[in-house]
């Protein structure tokens, strides 16, 4: 495939950072509870199960460490208005097809004070491989109070299992405002607060915490692409499709009609885009690969966290491969989560849309080439055009 053009053919979206609210007063200290073991065993269902709901409790953005799951608990009554969702980072060990054991919530300090950091949200995973020991880096959104606002950095915890339970190591927040945290090897990605369709690459430092980038992974040129009109997010790490090219799990964000028939501000979908080995944008999916009414068995109209009335969401942490497949864990209306397998051949069957920035000859500009790609399926593996 060719090389994304140097130059985008309209500017970043403007795009208002989402530092939080204004505080008029200070916040209450919560008690953080955690959620009974049925509930988060329940809450982590595969797709064909629906969960028995609790109204008190939400768990959803898991990410996969081997065979533990971290996910976000948010227990429904604590919420205050114009405050960040209070959760605790839940811990379970799946022992079997949809049986766990429950371990330790992570225990990352919190505070209301200013500096302090209010939240630990999001997890995302990148396996450090090490001799001996379990290890990985978890990438996390620290949300932190600042005077009068709350706002979100990047930040990267080192965790390890010692007997049987996960335990906390060097934990760093970074200086930059963004979220959606991704490492990656010895670098990360994370969405700039500022931009509502580039993430950037980055290495992490040895001394200072500040990060150095590497590159603006830039979505603009795929503005007009209906799913990611609003705004585009990193969610997992890629995936592999051969020795050239990559899949890259994003979130789109459009603005439109709910599927309540009411107009949302913010509907939330998933797709994927094709990279190359330098973080190059080969295309994007025509469509998302997934939506919110994808899941009204799992989770009805009307039950997510914010009662699916100001926004539509399905969203995505993380994935594990499981032999032929890989397994994604779905959040679903910020409420639960939702484990579905694809094969590799599945996930890139779909319509996909390159940019080109075409110049016909009557004058009028073709942004766009849609096509699809021949699948191999004894690999699993696109035929590509040379």
């Amino acid at each position: 495939m060719p090389k994304e053009p140097e130059k985008p053919f309209m500017s970043q979206a403007d795009y208002k950072p989402e530092t939080g609210p204004l505080l008029e007063k200070d916040v209450v200290p919560l008690t953080r509870l955690s959620p009974p073991d049925e509930v988060v065993f329940s809450y982590l269902a595969h797709k064909d199960k629906a969960p028995q709901l609790d109204p008190h409790w939400a768990v959803f953005n898991s990410a996969f460490f081997g065979n533990f799951v971290i996910s976000r608990a948010v227990h429904i009554p604590s919420i205050q208005e114009d405050v960040p969702d209070a959760n605790v980072l839940v811990v379970v060990r799946e022992t079997g097809e949809g049986k766990f054991i429950r371990l330790a919530d992570l225990n990352l300090p919190v505070g209301t004070s200013d500096k302090d950091v209010f939240n630990w949200e999001d997890p995302r995973i990148w396996d450090l491989n090490s001799q001996g020991e379990q290890r990985a880096s978890l990438g996390l959104t620290a949300v932190r109070r600042e005077k009068n606002k709350f706002v979100p950095h990047p930040a990267l915890v080192e965790i390890s299992l010692v007997n049987g339970d996960l335990q906390i190591g060097t934990t760093t927040v970074f200086d930059e405002i963004g979220k959606n945290i991704i490492p990656i090897e010895d670098k990360l990605i994370y969405r700039p607060e500022s931009k509502s369709h580039s993430f950037h690459l980055l290495v992490k430092p040895t001394a200072e915490n500040k990060l150095a980038l590497i590159k603006e992974i830039d979505f603009s040129n795929y503005s007009q692409v209906g799913w990611m009109e609003k705004k585009v997010g990193t969610v997992a790490r890629p995936i592999d499709i051969d020795e050239n090219l990559r899949l890259l799990p994003i979130h789109g964000v459009r603005r439109g009609m709910g599927i309540d028939g009411e107009p949302k501000e913010d509907i939330y979908s998933l797709g994927f885009a094709i990279i190359d080995y330098d973080w190059n944008i080969q295309a994007v999916g025509a469509e998302p690969f997934w939506k919110r009414e994808d899941f009204l068995t799992n989770l009805p109209l009307g039950q997510g966290l914010n009662g699916d009335r100001k926004k539509e969401v399905v969203y995505l942490g993380d994935w594990v491969r499981r032999g032929e497949t890989f397994e994604f864990p779905l959040n679903v209306g910020d409420r639960i989560t939702v484990r579905e397998r694809k094969k590799l051949s599945q996930l890139l069957n779909q319509k996909w849309v390159r940019f080109t920035g075409i110049v016909n000859a009557n004058g009028t500009t073709s942004h766009y080439r849609e096509f699809t790609l021949p699948i191999a399926e004894s690999k699993n593996l696109p035929v590509l055009a040379a």
